[in-house]
């Protein structure tokens, strides 16, 4: 599918505002599964300085930086993107990967994906994946699987444009929440049986025939053999040419599309954003 993405967003300060550098990411993956064609970044107030680099997730990441005081920042970013795969299972698993839980072993032969597997200390939610896992007869794949499923069909979904995620037994708990609250509690879930997940942000295709869209989250988690997969438990889907992926890091915070501090005589600011996109075929 070919994408043209515009995603504006508007901070209006309570007063004139001193922005220290700020941070974007708001330029679409360029992988295996997508090709980016073109992009372009405009900001106002116009930055003194604008840098583009990778960070430490291989993020693209645009730094601004800012002279004098703004009364807002307008960010508006077009983008031409090209989503490929079709068939989200087009890998077949590494026989030695096939069994959970997985154990030191897997992290030593890949100790790259530390970062992905914090440890999960979490009673409950050991509880919950061990079921799950049962259920699954123990394998991989199969886990994954209805991990994203019974996140789908337990918990109710909700909007909640602002605010970090909820802890994930605490969405559990309340059986609902927004997409960034499941994702956060799939990677728990999936991290408690030694599978490295990160959280990505994104897009995603839903009504096509509604140009209007909103910023979606979901997760990604790392299959030896098909590399980093995309699972989304909000929609119960495994992830294919139907969402497009801007960044993802071991945790939300790192994925933000705007980062950055402000300082102002009077504290308090109103966001306004807007996602518009089409496709074709």
């Amino acid at each position: 599918m070919l994408f043209h993405l515009r995603h504006k967003l508007r901070y209006l300060y309570a007063s004139p505002a001193t922005l220290d550098c700020q941070i974007f990411r708001l330029r679409p993956r360029a992988d295996g599964s997508q090709r980016l064609f073109s992009h372009h970044l405009s900001v106002t107030p116009e930055p003194s300085l604008l840098s583009q680099g990778l960070d430490e997730f291989g993020n693209v990441e645009t730094r601004a930086w800012f002279l004098g005081e703004t009364p807002q920042l307008t960010v508006e970013a077009r983008s031409t993107v090209e989503t490929t795969r079709v068939n989200p299972f087009d890998f077949l698993i590494e026989p030695n990967a096939m069994a959970l839980p997985w154990g030191d072993a897997a992290v030593k032969a890949r100790p790259g994906l530390s970062q992905y597997l914090p440890q999960v200390r979490d009673l409950s939610l050991l509880g919950f994946a061990e079921g799950i896992r049962r259920d699954a007869g123990g394998e991989v794949l199969p886990f994954v699987l209805r991990l994203n499923h019974w996140l789908h069909e337990r918990l109710s979904k909700e909007t909640r444009l602002e605010g970090v995620p909820r802890s994930p037994a605490e969405t559990i708990l309340l059986g609902r929440g927004s997409c960034r609250d499941l994702t956060v509690a799939f990677m728990a879930l999936a991290r408690s049986q030694g599978i490295p997940a990160r959280f990505v942000t994104g897009y995603h295709e839903g009504d096509p025939q509604n140009p209007r869209k909103e910023l979606h989250a979901w997760a990604e988690v790392f299959l030896p053999g098909g590399g980093w997969r995309g699972f989304d438990p909000s929609l119960g889907l495994a992830v294919a040419d139907r969402h497009i992926a801007l960044a993802a890091a071991p945790e939300s915070p790192e994925t933000a599309v705007v980062s950055g501090i402000y300082s102002s005589a009077k504290t308090g600011s109103r966001l306004e954003t807007e996602v518009l996109f089409e496709e074709t075929a």
